[in-house]
């Protein structure tokens, strides 16, 4: 039974190899469609009490995520802070996905008059231009409206940008940050953000980073230390190609099924390397031994090495996949989609190594 499916796999291996890489790039397509998603709310489990809780008072008191800016003047007047201020303002207001922006230009003030006794008008007055000491004498005298906006000295000024309900909050993050950026360009003016609905931004980011340098550095590692048990590059590759492939399908299927990529599944990677190379390293070295017992000859030397190796792999394969699938029963989802895509990139990798 093994010696005709060696047979198989040597008659048709141009045909196998083919529908393999026609495969992966199939699978590679949907990599496209893979949407990264670090919302940390979105793992909590559901049935948690206090998450809950959480969704019932949102439910009540809904209030949409905002964003603070401050901007440190080193120089400038109050009047030339204030009209930076508004001018970053309606910069701002102008980008997809924000609600609106709350400053001292937009903050209004309870004032005498009106037909109760009472009316209002802008804390920067946009009736009358306002001098530097009425300015100043007006914001010290509303110090309840104006407090969250101006620090005491003058120096640090900021705002409250509001995201509207279902924005793409990762793409309004970075466009805030991008004018951030423009506004630090500027020696004398040095700006921040903060809030809430960024997190899931940054941790984006720095994932994006992680996996931009642990995947090369592990793949670089695991090619050392492969050409230093081979001496033959063509086995290196062959090491390593199996678990590309089994990378590309698994993600792949992620992208057809569209689950989100999350922090937790960048270290999907770093994980199956090792093992997956492990079982090509001793596939390979036994049956580099083979061959040269068996004086050259592929079908012979095949048969021996599966038949010694193929059940042990298998066995390994399985075993491991059992221990990550057990997070399946996690109830963070975050846990969850790591635990059964990691197993199931083992299984892609032992049967990659049997082909």
């Amino acid at each position: 039974m093994l010696k005709k499916y060696i047979n198989v796999l040597l008659r048709f291996r141009y045909l196998i190899l083919s529908l393999l890489f026609a495969l992966t790039i199939f699978f590679g397509y949907f990599l496209t469609h893979i949407q990264v998603d670090n919302d940390t709310f979105k793992a909590i489990p559901p049935d948690l009490k206090a998450k809950i809780d959480y969704d019932i008072l949102k439910q009540h008191f809904s209030a949409p995520y905002t964003v603070l800016f401050l901007a440190e003047f080193k120089t400038g007047s109050l009047t030339e802070k204030i009209d930076s201020i508004r001018s970053w303002e309606n910069e701002i207001s102008e980008i997809d996905g924000i609600s609106g922006v709350t400053d001292l230009n937009t903050v209004q003030i309870p004032l005498k008059g009106g037909f109760f006794g009472i009316t209002s008008d802008y804390l920067i007055s946009q009736k009358q231009a306002l001098g530097e000491e009425e300015l100043r004498e007006r914001i010290k005298n509303n110090k309840e409206f104006s407090k969250i906006f101006i620090s005491d000295d003058e120096s640090i000024l900021g705002m409250i940008i509001g995201l509207q309900n279902g924005a793409d909050r990762s793409f309004i993050i970075k466009n805030i940050i991008s004018k951030v950026e423009q506004i630090n360009s500027t020696q004398t003016i040095k700006s921040y953000i903060t809030s809430e609905g960024a997190i899931s931004y940054f941790i984006d980011q720095a994932m994006r980073n992680d996996f931009r340098l642990l995947l090369p550095i592990c793949m670089i590692v695991v090619f050392l230390l492969l050409y230093r048990i081979f001496r033959n590059v063509l086995f290196v590759c062959t090491a390593l190609l199996v678990n590309v492939f089994a990378l590309l399908w698994t993600f792949g299927i992620m992208g057809m099924l569209n689950v989100s990529f999350s922090v937790v599944t960048t270290i999907i990677p770093v994980i199956l390397f090792p093992i997956g190379v492990a079982d090509a390293i001793h596939l390979l070295k036994l049956y580099k031994e083979e061959l040269a017992k068996q004086r050259g000859n592929i079908e012979n030397a095949l048969v021996s090495t599966y038949k010694e190796l193929i059940g042990p792999c298998l066995l390994t394969s399985l075993t491991t996949f059992a221990g990550f699938a057990s997070f399946s029963f996690s109830s963070i989802s975050w846990t969850r989609t790591f635990g059964i895509f990691t197993g199931i990139a083992i299984l892609f990798a032992y049967i990659f190594n049997i082909v």
